[in-house]
């Protein structure tokens, strides 16, 4: 839910990953305002609207749909073979 604590020890043993891996991915999406991050307080779930996920999804359509163009138009192997 918005604004509920993320626990990286937690979320670290759920997922059977280190503590580091878990920081470093909360950082990340801190960068990208998906996670939020207070000093002393730690990281929370962001509060998302439909308009946000909206635009999310609008931007990772056009980035994905790049990335597989350029894939398709340098032969890269592996992709559909």
């Amino acid at each position: 839910m918005p604004g509920q604590r993320l626990r990286p020890t937690e979320l670290a043993g759920i997922n059977g990953v280190s503590l580091n891996v878990v920081r470093e991915a909360l950082n990340r999406l801190s960068g990208e305002r998906l996670v939020q991050a207070s000093p002393q307080q730690g990281f929370a779930v962001v509060e998302l609207t439909g308009d946000d996920l909206a635009d999310l999804t609008d931007v990772r359509v056009l980035v994905e749909t790049a990335a597989l163009r350029r894939s398709i138009e340098r032969g890269q192997p592996g992709l559909g073979e």
